[in-house]
């Protein structure tokens, strides 16, 4: 089996219109088509207290996939982005991208490089604002089996 190495960092939101006063932020995580993989592949960036319906993260992730299982479209990249409350966050919406999305292209003994955004699906199922992630792949991911 082949591992990747998956760098991801979640730059920033743009257009969270629900946001309002709230204090946004993302957790993200690798999911299988039935269940969470790893409670270790799981990241929280910090609460942006100043960006309102534009917050800023710039949170460096890394994440190792298993290159068949992500090829054969079973594995998605789930970010939920939430506003946090004295009591319960509210969830402000969601974006998920198939990881065969980011290996598609990328050559054997390579690593690919790019700047992308995808629109975030608010509670209602409407895209409602955009979410930038910056990623870099690298082939193999030495020691892992």
């Amino acid at each position: 089996m082949e591992y990747r190495t998956l760098d991801l960092t979640l730059v920033s939101a743009k257009g969270l219109t629900k946001a309002g006063k709230l204090n946004v932020y993302v957790v993200a995580s690798i999911s299988d088509s039935r269940t969470e993989i790893s409670k270790l592949q799981k990241f929280k960036t910090r609460i942006d207290k100043d960006g309102g319906s534009d917050p800023t993260w710039n949170l460096p992730m890394k994440f190792t996939v298993n290159e068949a299982t992500g090829l054969q479209n079973r594995l998605t990249l789930v970010v939920k982005i939430k506003g946090a409350r004295m009591f319960l966050d509210k969830n402000l919406g969601e974006v998920r991208v198939r990881i065969k999305e980011f290996l598609e292209g990328v050559k054997p003994g390579g690593k690919i490089m790019q700047n992308v955004s995808y629109r975030v699906r608010g509670r209602d199922g409407k895209d409602e604002s955009s979410l930038y992630i910056f990623f870099i792949i690298y082939f193999n991911c030495p020691g892992v089996i």
